[in-house]
This record gives C-alpha cells, structure tokens and sequence, in this order.
C-alpha cells in the first residue's frame, strides 16, 4: 500500500483531474495475482460506477480481460428499473455485456440501506460465481472513504472500524467460495469523479435518495460539506487518516496472529479457540486485549463487528480466574487454558425471552452456513437444530463438554438425531451416550479460523 501523504493532496488542495493513466495506476496493483477469468463491474448508473465502468473499458487493452457489467435493481424507487435500463442501453452501444439482477419481494421496514447492501453484494457475488469471474469491482470513492470513516467515528469506533474501507476484500455469498472485490475509485473524489464523467460524456444518473436526510450517510455528507465551506475539514484529512489506520491495522493484525501462534493457541472442530493463559497474561495488554475480542467474536456466530470493545473486559476477567459471557460467546477458564466458544443459550434461547434458533428443513448435499460458524454439507434430509435442543441428550456429561455438545449441529428426524459432526463421536465424554452409536456423519468445516483472522465477509 503507498504511503498515505502520496495518495491524498493536503487537507484544502482540489482533487487533481482523473485520467486514464491514474486510474490504471490504481487497478494494476489491484489485479496482480488474480486467477483468470471476466472483471465485473458493479454498474448503478451513477457517476462513480458508471466513470468505473468507462475507464475499466478504456484500459481493456492492458488488464487483458472480458468484462461484465451488472445491475442491481433494487426496486425501491418508481424510476429505478428505467435507470437500469439506461445503463443497459449504454452497454449495448459500447457492446459491453450487461446483466439487470432485480431484488424481487418484500422489503424491510428499517435498516433499508444496510440490508440492500447486503442483498446487493449476495446478487453481485452469485453473478461472479456463475461466470468464474476473478474479481468484481465497484465504484465507491474517497468521498465514501470519509463519509464512512464520519460515520464509524460517530459510533466510537477503533482502530478497525477508522479503517474504514479496504481497496481490496474477498467475499463470499453465504457458504461460496470468497471473490476479491476490488475499489480502485477509493483514491478520487466525488466531484473529481462526475468531472470526469462531464469531460468524456458519460451519462449518469443521480439518485434521488443521495439527498434525503433520514439516511445516515446523507447527513455525514451535509455535515463534511459545510466544515469543508469553513475550511475546517476536508475528507481528503479523512482518507489519509483511513489509509494510516489501515496500515496500523494490519500491523495489529499480524501481532496478534503472532501471539496467537507463539503462544499455543489453536482452534478445534468443535468451533472453539483454545489459549494459554500464562502466556496471554505475559504479552502486552493491548495485545491481549486485541486477541481476546477477535477470538469472542469469531467464534459467536454474530456477524463480525470490527470493534466489540470487549477487550479490556475479557482481559479482566482472565485476570479475575472468572468465566464470562460476551455477546454470544462464552468464556471458560480450566487449569492454565483459556476456552472461548458459543455461548448455548445464544443458541437454545434465554431465560430473558431471546428465542432458541429455529430448525431447518434441509436437503441432501443442500450446502448452507449454520450459526455463522460453519460450514454443512447434509448427507441426510431431515431438521437442522443444535444437539441441545432436548436437554438429555447432553446428559451425564461435564459442563465443559456440555456447553461444547449443546451448541452444534444436528440432524433430526422427529424427536431423534439421525447426524451429528463426525469428531463429535471421537469425544471421550460424548463416546458413552446412549444415543450416539449409529449416527450418520454431518459433513461439517468450521469458519472460526476465516473469522479470527478476517480474511472473508460472506453475505
């Protein structure tokens, strides 16, 4: 990554005009090492994607691949399937292959944003999976880098969530093979963009919901405006403080990978991270602290937040000898190790009134995610719900191994388990259960390690 001061002008100076050379100087460095296959241009119709697609067309010639543009019809405004349709006609003019993706039934009622995000990046990806493309790109810009580096400040963010956005990220629809998605605009602004786009002709389209103050990044955008009028900050600030975090970030990373792997800790099938607790309490507290959220995290089965800041808490309680609960996770401290797994009532249900997952009909080789933590591949039909769902099949077990048992996967048929992960019989504890001859084996790969080390964002 170039060093933030080369990539961002001083806080007041005016984004230098985008040219196809420096739009190649971002996408090369993006490109290297993919494997082969069509680039996929996420295609909205606005300024940004649309300046994307023309100069991702303009430099064909030294990327050297097919390229596909897609659009994600959301269907939430009146005029957004004829801006689909604009974007289609564009193509066809310049014999661009084009897609119209459309989001078909009901809407949620709140956090719209959010979730066509979501429904956005599933559609895109399932596109990419269908065409073995090697990549998918989209539009977002510094502008967006600093609305969202805003908006993560607004909610007390760390060192991840300053981040903000990455150039580069692999994702992956539900239990896919991840995609790198690529963001070779993040270094140009919005203005600088829709210059471009006036300069060369590019049509595009303005979104009317850009301008509504009930979404958030709306009113981060009128907030950066008017401190820019007052020459007080510019997201060029913004994004070179990004760009800084993120070099920090990966720095924090490796550290505590570092310490993860020096220090003993390891992950186990059962969708648990084990650690030493000498050693834990030897490193630097910070570290420690780092180290401990990563692991609760990734091993509750929440969507990763970034920053929990439950660090210091779960330090303290290491500190204390004590066990905790954080936010799905469950702490357990035995001799001189530290476990960390799902917490069962995260998925058994609460004694506040929070509900037990719900069973899943599946079907056979039916791949899907369970819990966010793994992986299945289902070799009978029948219900998918965690052993514990009836307290006795854990019974005559230690806590430990209980907590272990009573928050994976099983197959059901009725009243009885028919499958279970196949280590979960090689389990001492488990071994004597009455119920446990016969199972048929649940085909079962834990995310824990992609989780802890956040290598992948599946939708």
């Amino acid at each position: 990554m170039p060093a933030a001061d080369k990539i961002f002008a001083s806080e007041g100076a005016v984004w230098p005009p985008l040219t196809g050379d420096m739009f190649w100087q971002r996408l090369a460095p993006l490109l290297e090492g993919l494997p082969e296959g069509p680039l996929i241009a996420a295609v909205s119709g606005g300024a940004d994607s649309m300046a994307l697609l023309y100069w991702l067309e303009a430099s064909a010639n030294r990327h050297q691949r097919d390229i596909l543009a897609v659009t994600i019809d959301h269907d939430l405004r009146e005029d957004s399937a004829s801006e689909a349709a604009a974007v289609a006609s564009y193509c066809g003019v310049r014999n661009i292959p084009h897609r119209i993706v459309v989001w078909h039934g009901e809407k949620p009622k709140s956090a719209m944003q959010e979730r066509a995000r979501e429904e956005r990046y599933k559609r895109l990806l399932r596109v990419a999976g269908e065409e073995g493309a090697a990549a998918i790109l989209t539009g977002h810009s510094a502008s967006d880098q600093a609305e969202t580096f805003l908006a993560r400040l607004a909610r007390g963010s760390g060192i991840n969530g300053l981040s903000a956005i990455a150039a580069q990220r692999r994702m992956a629809a539900g239990p896919a093979e991840p995609i790198p998605v690529l963001r070779p605009l993040l270094a140009f602004g919005r203005q600088q963009i829709r210059a471009s786009c006036k300069a060369h002709n590019i049509p595009f389209h303005d979104d009317s919901s850009n301008d509504d103050p009930k979404y958030e990044r709306v009113r981060h955008r009128a907030v950066l405006s008017a401190l820019a009028a007052q020459d007080i900050l510019h997201e060029q600030a913004l994004c070179r403080s990004a760009a800084r975090l993120q070099c920090q970030q990966s720095l924090l990373d490796a550290s505590v990978a570092g310490l993860f792997a020096n220090s003993g800790g390891a992950f186990h099938p059962q969708g648990a991270i084990s650690l030493p607790r000498a050693a834990l309490l030897e490193a630097p507290s910070a570290l420690t602290e780092a180290l401990l959220e990563k692991a609760a995290q990734a091993v509750s089965g929440a969507a990763m937040a970034g920053d929990s800041g439950a660090g210091p808490a779960l330090l303290e309680a290491v500190k204390q000898k004590q066990n905790m609960t954080q936010s799905g996770a469950l702490m357990v401290q035995k001799a001189d190790t530290i476990w960390l797994l799902r917490e069962p009532a995260g998925v058994l249900g609460r004694a506040d009134g929070t509900p037990a997952m719900a069973p899943v009909k599946i079907t056979v080789e039916e791949k899907l995610i369970w819990d966010g933590r793994f992986i299945l591949t289902p070799r009978r039909e029948g219900l998918l719900a965690p052993i514990g769902m009836k307290s006795e099949m854990i019974k005559g077990v230690g806590a430990l191994a209980g907590a272990f048992l009573a928050s994976l996967p099983a197959i059901w048929d009725g009243n009885n388990v028919i499958a279970v992960p196949k280590f979960v019989k090689n389990m001492k504890e488990v071994a004597k259960l009455p119920w446990i001859e016969g199972m048929t084996d649940l085909n079962m790969v834990s995310l824990v390690p992609e989780r802890f080390l956040q290598r992948v964002v599946r939708f």
